[in-house]
C-alpha cells in the first residue's frame, strides 16, 4: 500500500488452489478523493505493468526463468 496526498494504491496478490493447479489473481485499486483522476491518467499504463507481471509469474511456474 501506499499513500499520497488525496489517493492510496493498494496493489493485492491472492494466491489459491485450483483444479489441480494454481491460481494466482493479481489487483491494484486506488481510492480517495484524486482516485478517479489516478485512474485516468495511469490506468492503462497500471494495467499493462500488472499483466507482465502476471506473464512473469507464467514463465517462472513454467520452469522458464529468462524472457524470450
Amino acid at each position: 500500500m501506499s499513500s499520497a496526498p488525496g489517493v492510496r494504491t493498494t496493489a493485492s496478490h491472492e494466491v489459491s488452489e485450483r483444479d489441480g493447479g494454481t491460481r494466482l489473481v493479481l489487483g491494484i485499486d486506488w481510492s480517495g478523493p484524486l482516485a478517479p483522476i489516478v485512474r485516468m491518467l495511469v490506468g492503462m499504463k497500471a494495467r499493462r505493468m500488472v499483466e507482465q507481471e502476471a506473464d512473469t509469474f507464467v514463465r517462472l511456474a513454467e520452469g522458464d526463468e529468462h524472457p524470450g
